[in-house]
């Protein structure tokens, strides 16, 4: 087997050690590893099972525990001589079943080399001590059947009652992947008789079909397939629906189209829960699948009607069935779906924008943004946008605020670092206790204003703040948040502000807030800049 590219963990790694990144329950930072007394080894024991088990979440990603750095200190580990064979003989020797390990060193780009010990566990087991280990003084370290979990950052000890729920739920994902596969088989049978047949039958009509007004009964005839048969069946009823999307831009009616979505309706796999509460239901892979193959049909369908035909009645089909997968996917956390959605529909509206024979199609962008806009409100209750005093604004969630802005590559993250604490306002969007998103009202800077006059050409007070740093952690875009942050910073200043952006989004966002382009172009330190007021 050819070696492991590590350079992808390495950097990593690397990255997580420059951002100070904060531990959590797959992830653990120690300048050390120290096996040279029993007690040590024991501690070593004890994290390595926690990492193993973590919160005994399903699936579960390796456990990785960083040797050679905490808190922003580096320690070089090259001088430790750590052993790889080492660590898995003492991890073999206490740790019940086996687990999978593996160790590896590599430069921490600063003054040394890091260390780092991946732990592969299998997320079907529940890790415990293997034997009694006692110290010099005959008090027992570890005791056979001792096992530990992490609760986000910290180390937990399982006690009897925690232990029998994670036994309980590793037997039922066991029968539940049994009974899966059995249904699996039924469903292949199933398919291997006549709804199958069926659905193809329809699907050569509609090749064959080039009239609009044949197509529509034909569609209609694929209804109780979709809606009454498992998932070969519904991949059948979706490849005959492809040779009508597919088409649209030859004239789909709107009879047609309404009768394409009332199919994709029924193959939406909508539990109980709908589209007002997340699903009970487990939302499986094949699940994802189906959404993925609606979602494209969707857009191929939108796209056309807002490319091609023009036609407003189509596109608010669309725009509709976009509603409910953004919402479906946002309702029950699907970020990966609830990405792709987002993106075919704001690649719908923005082809609303390019003009044919002199004119745009906005009533149809509108329509579409409206409908995003709507669908993303699930989001609301997730997340908390509030002002931040100074006195709140501590050294972690100022490095929190920072890292975010850093990763976003729009904003220079030190000048950031310096300029918040100063801020006149700042405000903070937040996920339960994590900081997903900032942004603020800076404090007066003449210069800076009246350079930003000269390259902009629009002439306004040089003690007008202005509002920036506004940005969102990745794993978190596409919820509206940015649009949270810069209304509340509007809201609480009396005044004019400015803003200068590159950003297509971050434009849009601030002429909901109140912002007016205004002046031309300049470059920035990347990018083309704007210059965006509010009097």
């Amino acid at each position: 087997m050819p070696p492991r590219d590590k350079t992808g963990i390495e950097a990593q790694v690397r990255q997580w050690m420059k951002d100070v990144k904060r531990e959590n329950s797959r992830l653990e930072f120690k300048l050390l590893i120290d096996v040279s007394t029993i007690g040590k080894k024991a501690e070593f024991i004890r994290d390595v099972i926690a990492l193993a088990n973590s919160e005994g979440e399903y699936p579960r990603e390796n456990g990785l525990l960083v040797v050679g750095f905490k808190n922003g200190k580096y320690q070089d580990v090259a001088g430790d001589h750590y052993d790889g064979a080492t660590f898995g003989q003492i991890i073999d020797a206490n740790v019940f079943p086996a687990l999978d390990t593996q160790y590896e060193e590599f430069s921490n780009e600063k003054r040394g080399r890091a260390g780092l010990l991946i732990i592969k566990p299998n997320p079907d087991v529940l890790y415990t001590t293997r034997k009694r280990v006692y110290d010099k003084n005959g008090t027992a370290e570890l005791v056979p059947g001792q096992s530990w979990g992490r609760r986000g950052d910290r180390k937990i000890q399982l006690t009897g009652d925690a232990i029998h729920k994670r036994f309980c739920e590793i037997v039922e994902r066991r029968v539940e992947k049994a009974t899966t596969e059995l249904q699996e088989r039924i469903e292949k049978l199933e398919g291997e008789s006549g709804p199958v047949l069926e659905v193809k039958r329809i699907r050569f009509e509609l090749e064959a079909t080039w009239e609009w007004a044949q197509r529509k009964p034909l569609i209609a005839r694929l209804l109780p397939y979709a809606r009454e048969f498992g998932y070969e069946v519904k991949d059948e009823v979706l490849d005959a629906l492809s040779q009508v999307t597919g088409r649209t831009s030859q004239g789909m009616t709107l009879g047609v189209a309404q009768e394409v979505d009332s199919v994709l309706g029924e193959l939406m796999p909508i539990g109980f829960g709908g589209m007002h509460h997340p699903s009970r239901d487990e939302i499986t892979n094949k699940d994802h699948a189906l959404l993925e193959r609606i979602g494209h049909a969707t857009f191929e369908m939108t796209w056309d009607a807002c490319r091609y035909l023009r036609s407003i009645e189509l596109v608010e089909v669309g725009a509709r069935r976009f509603w409910y997968l953004i919402r479906y996917a946002t309702l029950n956390g699907l970020q990966r779906l609830q990405s792709e959605f987002l993106r075919d529909a704001r690649s719908c509206r923005d082809i609303c924008n390019e003009e044919r024979k002199g004119k745009a199609f906005t009533e149809a962008g509108d329509k579409l943004e409206q409908e995003i806009e709507d669908a993303l409100d699930a989001f609301q209750a997730d997340y908390i946008v509030r002002k931040v005093s100074s006195a709140e604004l501590t050294l972690s969630i100022l490095r929190d605020c920072v890292a975010i802005i850093r990763k976003g590559e729009a904003v220079d993250w030190q000048s950031a670092k310096r300029e918040l604490p100063l801020a006149t306002l700042v405000a903070i969007a937040f996920s339960d206790s994590q900081v997903v998103g900032v942004g603020a009202i800076k404090r007066e800077r003449r210069e800076y204003a009246a350079r930003v006059s000269v390259q902009s050409g629009v002439s306004f007070p040089p003690e007008t703040p202005e509002l920036g740093y506004v940005a969102i952690d990745p794993d978190h875009q596409g919820r509206r948040l940015s649009g949270r942050i810069s209304k509340l910073l509007v809201s609480q200043h009396s005044g004019r502000l400015f803003a200068t952006t590159y950003n297509d989004r971050m434009k849009k966002t601030l002429e909901k807030a109140g912002f007016v382009k205004k002046g031309k172009e300049w470059k920035g330190r990347k990018y083309m800049l704007s210059f965006w007021d509010k009097e």
